[in-house]
């Protein structure tokens, strides 16, 4: 690895253009681990953009040995591993072992330039180069027009559903038995949501499914998963991509017709299914993104979501520790669904 020199007279290296989503960046780093790390984070969001143009953000990478700055306090947003305050043009982040990220915007762009310590690279220690990216993602999206979902998303062609539920709560293994049962996805992980002519819709991002190979007990033609690489050292799932287990499976855009709030019920057998309430249904859509402390910004999100609300039907769904063992168990569950 040859350290990214910061001097004025360096030759920066050349861009390597990736899309995802809204967003065209253009990715500047020296080649090795820490360029591959994002490359490969970003060539996740394989959904080609049909929504209108794009728009390019530009990302400067490079590695110095020396310390990097003061930490910043986390006014804009505070997250486990990285601080976000606003700065006169932009943003500023810091995380826990030392990288920073400035952002500058202006009129459609942002330019983000992300300084790496070297004893990162060295350790492999890429979580905090991973939450970095995903704020020059969502920045991007919501300058953008669109309020980013942590969220899995289907539709049969009429009716569509946000499937909502803390990371490992069940959305992928949810989402694969609709699928399963003729529905269509949009993807288990990320979504974008905003309105259009007074109609919510939403886009999906990415169609590579981060799935546990467990499932396999429920969904036998999906095959033994466990040669696969693990993409996290903190979960046993493997990326797979979507239309590699079921063709044709696949949808760009719905209008969300149902919020689907999934809640695990150790030791029951099945699914149990109830209605939710307004105050429900927007705090279940509010607990699937984030929020920074920006008081306009926060207004124009939780705005979104509440638009998207009142439209849909809030349906709370437990599922029971062998509520997959019944193929047809999950129709009884879309039937609920409006």
């Amino acid at each position: 690895m040859i350290p990214a020199s910061l001097s004025p007279s360096s030759r920066p290296p050349a861009a390597l253009h990736i899309p995802a989503g809204p967003l065209d960046i253009a990715l500047a780093a020296p080649p090795g681990s820490l360029r591959d790390v994002i490359a490969t984070s970003l060539a996740l969001y394989d959904v080609a953009w049909t929504l209108g143009a794009t728009k390019t953000v530009t990302l400067e990478c490079g590695i110095d040995d020396d310390p990097v700055g003061t930490p910043v306090e986390g006014r804009y947003l505070e997250c486990a591993q990285m601080n976000v305050d606003p700065t006169p043009g932009g943003l500023r982040a810091t995380t826990t072992h030392g990288a920073t990220l400035n952002g500058t915007f202006s009129d459609g762009a942002e330019h983000w330039h992300m300084v790496v310590p070297g004893h990162m690279v060295a350790e492999r220690w890429w979580p905090e180069i991973e939450d970095l990216l995903s704020l020059v993602l969502t920045t991007g999206w919501r300058r953008a027009g669109w309020v980013p979902l942590h969220a899995a998303a289907l539709t049969d062609g009429h009716r569509g559903a946000i499937v909502c539920a803390a990371s490992g709560g069940g959305k992928t293994t949810f989402m694969m038995a609709m699928v399963r049962s003729g529905w269509r996805s949009l993807g288990d992980d990320k979504l974008l949501l905003r309105s259009e002519s007074s109609q919510p819709v939403v886009a999906a991002l990415k169609l590579m499914l981060n799935v546990d190979p467990a499932v396999q007990a429920w969904f036998p033609e999906v095959g033994d998963l466990r040669g696969l690489p693990e993409y996290s050292a903190w979960t046993p799932k493997r990326r797979v991509a979507l239309g590699s287990l079921w063709p044709n499976a696949t949808e760009l855009t719905m209008r969300p017709t149902t919020i689907v709030a999934l809640q695990r019920r150790p030791g029951e057998g099945t699914f149990r299914i109830e209605p939710m309430d307004a105050g429900e249904t927007i705090a279940t859509l509010l607990r699937q993104t984030v929020i920074p402390r920006d008081p306009a910004e926060a207004r124009r999100i939780a705005a979104e979501l509440a638009a998207c609300a009142r439209t849909a039907l809030g349906v709370r769904v437990e599922v029971g520790d062998d509520a997959y063992a019944d193929p047809g168990a999950i129709g009884r569950v879309a039937q609920a669904l409006r």
